[in-house]
């Protein structure tokens, strides 16, 4: 696997998943929405990217990357969009800017 933190590396392939779904365009000049990524599609991405083809290194990566965002979810870092637990779709939390008065 890759010497990046599981964290970062989930950051990372939101991030890419993200801009893959905006840059999307069926109905011809129509934007798509962005509804989130899932658990899966985030662990696809990074398997793809760190190019794993042992299972048994599939597996525990699979198990890294449900903790991390598991973790992230609890300390508000991700935003559930859909579903309960580890299913549904996940965005990255947006960051508040400060406003000075």
């Amino acid at each position: 696997m890759s010497s990046k933190p599981t964290k970062t590396l989930v950051i990372e392939a939101i991030n890419a998943l993200r801009r893959i779904d905006e840059e999307l365009d069926p109905d011809g000049g129509r934007r798509r929405r962005y509804k989130g990524t899932t658990v899966i599609a985030v662990t696809r991405y990074i398997l793809k990217s760190t190019d794993v083809t042992d299972n048994s290194q599939t597996k525990a990566i699979s198990g890294r990357v449900k903790m991390a965002i598991k973790k992230m979810i609890e300390k508000e870092e991700i935003v559930k969009l859909t579903g309960t637990g580890l299913t549904g779709h996940f965005k990255l939390k947006q960051k508040e800017s400060s406003k000075k008065a």
